[in-house]
């Protein structure tokens, strides 16, 4: 029987609570929901969320490079000190979350 790494990987990822320090780029999630990570310190780049929860998910000194986020819902969640450069946000909403001392520069 063939183990697929990449299945085994994306599961990882969706139970795992925290990507802090890590730099994750070329990365592709949909239909997934994230609850209570920590994604603090870390660099997102190149990326593609579509139809994606984060809830009660923290992203604090976190960078966003080039990063697209489709249909995505953000529901408690903090951005602190996080910048985010060429990203874009395409029918997300973020109206229950807290926005402090950070940049989205297009």
């Amino acid at each position: 029987m063939e183990t697929n790494i990449f299945k085994e990987l994306e599961e990882y990822l969706s139970q795992t609570t925290s990507w802090v320090h890590e730099s994750h780029s070329n990365e592709t999630h949909i239909n997934k929901t994230f609850n209570g990570l920590s994604i603090s310190g870390s660099t997102i780049s190149n990326s593609y969320f579509k139809n994606v929860v984060f809830e009660d998910c923290t992203f604090f000194g976190t960078t966003l490079n080039s990063t697209k986020f489709i249909g995505c819902e953000f529901i408690n969640c903090k951005f602190q000190f996080t910048h985010a450069t060429n990203c874009s946000f395409n029918d997300c909403n973020m109206e229950t979350s807290e926005v402090l001392c950070s940049t989205f520069k297009s």
